[in-house]
């Protein structure tokens, strides 16, 4: 193999990497997203649950004094 295949080779080569290094990033990108998607969704939920919680607590309490 002569000096300007090898060359030519590893062109190729590194341009075969890049684009499948862009397309993980995308796939990352998603990944994250919906990750992000889901964290919003588990907080909702965590604050939805704590207040009813809470206002069972207080009600309670209301309750036991009265």
């Amino acid at each position: 193999m002569t000096q300007a295949e090898r060359i030519t080779a590893l062109e190729t080569e590194l341009s075969y990497l890049r684009q499948e290094v862009k397309e993980v990033n995308k796939k990352l990108d998603s990944l994250l997203a919906l990750k992000n998607k889901g964290a919003g969704a588990f907080w909702l939920a965590s604050l939805l649950f704590g207040t009813g919680i809470a206002v069972a607590l207080s009600y309670v309490t209301s309750w036991l004094r009265n």
